[in-house]
Parts: structure tokens; C-alpha cells; sequence
């Protein structure tokens, strides 16, 4: 079971499909309108560096500042709209980036997560997650382990409240898989939402408009020396409404059938009955006008 790892684009894509202001039947029966994003012109604002960015982030009411990760450049951030950009995670023993969370209601609180969870021929293991509160100027690790982090979210009003979505080791069976919550920033993880050894947690969406409502995905897969092993009975999508005290799968509702992959999910914050899931094996995209219901 080989799956195309077109994730490097999954953060782009689901901000595109949520914003567009039209269900997706519209947009098949109106092809003769102007399109929304017709004059959008895409230039590079750097900085060179290899490999592929992971996580891009702005802090709200501030257009100016703007944090990405690399697969394996580290943490890079800008304070004048992308003009100039400085590494700040050089100091860390781990350069391959894959989560970053910013605290809407504290933007100087940032967690990073070592590790890309879109496991390709050339994933190195990450080493944990770490956190600044002066806005990347210094770090500490507050949980280390060996493997890839998915998906790192804040409660909206809780900078305190962090969930991380735990893939664990690319290349075999690993006990710390699944979802994470830590209510005391960082010091302490608990492990809300397990599926097996084989399964880890993918990515994590919260409900902007009521932090009680988390959506989360586990994906079971290995990658290989010769191919990468991608779905199995251990995938699927899970919601949680009590702020992750307990899961509960999500199976229908317009969800393809047979087996799954990895699932990328999204919730607009313009509209939190509106989400997007990014579902490959190959690659698929769902749009829920309404959002699932257990």
C-alpha cells in the first residue's frame, strides 16, 4: 500500500477551499462566473533554504509577523511581512520541523513540534516539544521522545491548553501514538485518544467558536526501505465535544468507504459549520457545508 505524499501543499490547500465563499456544487455549475482567486499572483518571499516548508502562521492583528517550519531548516520568522526572515531554532538539537502552534490569546507562547509527520524516503526522527514565551527568542523542550509530531493546537482562550497529534516512529510499531493534551503548558502530557501501536494521530482541528469541539485523525502507516505503507483498519476520524476527555469515530455522513489513509481536517474559522478534510489514498477533498455528527 504506497501513498503519493502531496502533504507539503495540505496547509495551503485547506486554507483555499475554506475561505472560498460558495459550496462546492456551485462552483460546478457556475463555470462561467469570475473565478475568486482569478488574479491571485503567487510570488517567493524566501528565505532560500532546501527542503520543503511544514507550518506557516500569522499572529492575528498583526500582518507583519510570520512563523514557518521546514522539513529541515528549522523555525524561520519574519516581524516585516515576509521582507527579511531570521532562524530562530538554530540552537536546538533538531532541525526537522514539523508542528507549530501559536497562543491567539498570548502570540508570544509558541510550541513546535520536532519530527514530519508527512513521512516520505528521506524522514528523519524528531526529538519532542518545545515552547517559547517570548516569541521564539529562547526555548525549552517540555516533552521529548523519538518520533514525528503531526499537528500541535491551542485552546483559543488557554494558552495553557495544548493538544498535540502524535504520530510516533515512521518505521515501526511505537507505544507513544495518538492524541496528547497538556493543561498546564507542557509540563505534563496525558494521552486522551489511542488507537493501537500501528495508528498514530495524523492531525487535530479544534472548534474556534467552542473549544470543546476537537476533531482528530489517526493513521496507521510504516514507512519502509523500499515504499511506504499508508492505511489499514487503524485510520479513521475521530470528534471529541467534552475537550478531549473521550472520542468518538466518525464513520458516515458522506465519508468514502474502505480503507483509509491519512486524513488532513480543517475547521473555518469564519464559519465553524464548514470544515474540510484532505483525505488521500490517493488524495481526496470533502467539503462539509454542515459539520458531522456523531
Amino acid at each position: 500500500m504506497c501513498e503519493s505524499p502531496l502533504f507539503a501543499w495540505r496547509t495551503i490547500a485547506l486554507a483555499l477551499i475554506l475561505s472560498m465563499p460558495f459550496s462546492l456544487p456551485a462552483m460546478a455549475n457556475h463555470d462561467d462566473k469570475p473565478k475568486p482567486f482569478g488574479e491571485l499572483e503567487y510570488r517567493s518571499v524566501g528565505p532560500a533554504i532546501g527542503g520543503r516548508v511544514t507550518r506557516v502562521t500569522g499572529v492575528a492583528g498583526d500582518p507583519l509577523t510570520w512563523y514557518f517550519t521546514a522539513a529541515q531548516g528549522g523555525v524561520w520568522k519574519s516581524s516585516n511581512g515576509g521582507q527579511a526572515w531570521e532562524p530562530i531554532f538554530d540552537s536546538q538539537d533538531n532541525a526537522n520541523i514539523g508542528s507549530l502552534a501559536l497562543a491567539a490569546s498570548e502570540p508570544s507562547i509558541l510550541y513546535v513540534g520536532a519530527g514530519e509527520a508527512n513521512i516520505r524516503g528521506n524522514v528523519a526522527q524528531g526529538t519532542g516539544i518545545y515552547k517559547s514565551t517570548d516569541a521564539g527568542k529562547h526555548w525549552r523542550k517540555v516533552w521529548a521522545t523519538s518520533g514525528q509530531i503531526g499537528t500541535m493546537i491551542v485552546h483559543p482562550r488557554d494558552p495553557d491548553m495544548v493538544y498535540a497529534a502524535v504520530l510516533g516512529s515512521p518505521f515501526g510499531a511505537s507505544k507513544e501514538r495518538g492524541v496528547y493534551r497538556s493543561q498546564d503548558g507542557g509540563s505534563t502530557w496525558q494521552r486522551v485518544l489511542f488507537k493501537d501501536e500501528l495508528s498514530g494521530a495524523a492531525d487535530i482541528a479544534i472548534d474556534p467558536t467552542n473549544p470543546n469541539i476537537l476533531f482528530a485523525s489517526l493513521w496507521q502507516t510504516k514507512r519502509e526501505p523500499w515504499h511506504l505503507r499508508s492505511g489499514g483498519p487503524g485510520s479513521g476520524l475521530y470528534r471529541s465535544l467534552d475537550g478531549g476527555n473521550s472520542w468518538q469515530p466518525i464513520t458516515e455522513h458522506g465519508l468514502p468507504s474502505g480503507e483509509l489513509g491519512k486524513i488532513g481536517v480543517a475547521v473555518a474559522p469564519s464559519n465553524s459549520k464548514r470544515m474540510a478534510l484532505l483525505k488521500t489514498k490517493w488524495v481526496k477533498m470533502l467539503l462539509f457545508v454542515d459539520k458531522p455528527t456523531i
